[in-house]
């Protein structure tokens, strides 16, 4: 599927959801080459904001560590009215938007059809530590710190999505899972149930 596919959601736009490093940017990058949609980042736009404000680069990750974590969601809010407010995109979420019903409820107020990246915990594991240890594992054992982290944001995900985005074993090429996002959303366009 090379070819620009139409999306029928009419007056709604898709949000990719997932745990960290579930593939939102990568998956939402190529739906949007498919689809003809612009392409926004969540994560993105809090760092634009941060930047714009304090005149200083500084990454996700960064800004949640140095700011904390009422700092990091009120900068995610404000980019979820950034984003609510543009032309309609394929949008990434960040990692933990679950944890932010008022920039959730931004996104879903301006018609977001939420998709869940679904990603096997261990799959996850791997690719998060990667990288190092990010501030929300420290202070107690990692792994047992993302399994609960994982059940929780995956019990939200799946039951507060319009749509599920099933993992695969082996893991797909990244076009291959982007494809079937677009199957998706042209199918909840035209009414078919998900």
């Amino acid at each position: 599927m090379n070819r620009k596919e139409p999306v029928f959601l009419k007056f709604r736009f898709p949000v990719i959801c997932g745990i960290k490093h579930s593939g939102k940017s990568t998956c939402g990058k190529l739906a949007a080459e498919m689809t003809g949609l612009p392409f926004r980042d969540l994560d993105t736009e809090i760092e634009r904001l941060y930047r714009e404000r304090y005149g200083t680069a500084a990454s996700c990750r960064e800004i949640y560590r140095n700011n904390g974590a009422d700092a990091f969601r009120a900068l995610e809010t404000e980019a979820a009215v950034r984003i609510a407010a543009q032309e309609p995109s394929v949008t990434a979420a960040g990692g933990g938007l679950c944890d932010n019903p008022q920039a959730w409820n931004i996104l879903k107020e301006a018609g977001a059809f939420f998709v869940y990246l679904d990603e096997p915990e261990e799959r996850l594991f791997t690719r998060i530590t990667a990288g190092g240890l990010p501030p929300f594992l420290a202070g107690g054992d990692p792994k047992a710190l993302f399994h609960k982290l994982y059940g929780e944001r995956d019990t939200f995900y799946r039951s507060r999505c319009d749509a599920v985005l099933p993992h695969a074993c082996p893991e797909p090429a990244p076009r291959e899972r982007a494809e079937k996002l677009v199957a998706i959303l042209t199918a909840a366009g035209k009414g078919e149930k998900q």
